[in-house]
């Protein structure tokens, strides 16, 4: 169990992506496509961009920075709060198996900062399941307090 993050109200899907991952992008629009369940159980979802591929390419921050806002503004990340990481250091703190080559990297977390479930890269029915297994255990303990 991980203490919850700061600002953390309810729980939270972490992914980390980069504005050049394809799977990233696929992997947030198969969240969006089911925002209303989210929004439903209250969860949030948080991006962190991590990339070492443009500081290999000898990116500035700034220039890092502006492709990083150019993402935010794709559909799929629409309400969701997007955060400039690292070289992939914070990946590895939350997958410690990965690679930047291995994204999108996922948490799925409950609000008491327990991580239900992780995954590495993107296959669409892995992940829809996952996704609906985390909705799954959100709602359980809601309904045995109505037991």
């Amino acid at each position: 169990i991980f203490p919850p993050m700061p600002g953390q109200e309810g729980p939270v899907i972490l992914v980390f992506g980069a504005h050049w991952c394809v799977p990233c992008h696929a992997a947030m629009g198969a969240l969006q496509a089911r925002r209303t369940e989210l929004d439903a159980a209250g969860v949030r979802l948080l991006y962190i961009h991590v990339d070492d591929v443009d500081r290999g390419q000898e990116r500035t921050r700034d220039e890092i920075r502006a492709l990083v806002m150019a993402d935010a503004a794709r559909p799929e990340l629409q309400d969701t709060r997007v955060l400039l990481g690292g070289d992939g250091g914070e990946l590895r703190l939350w997958h410690p198996e990965a690679d930047v080559g291995a994204l999108p990297g996922v948490s799925f977390i409950a609000a008491d900062g327990a991580v239900l479930d992780q995954c590495l890269g993107y296959d669409a029915a892995d992940f829809d399941s996952r996704l609906s297994g985390f909705l799954t255990a959100l709602a359980a303990p809601a309904e045995e307090a109505t037991d």
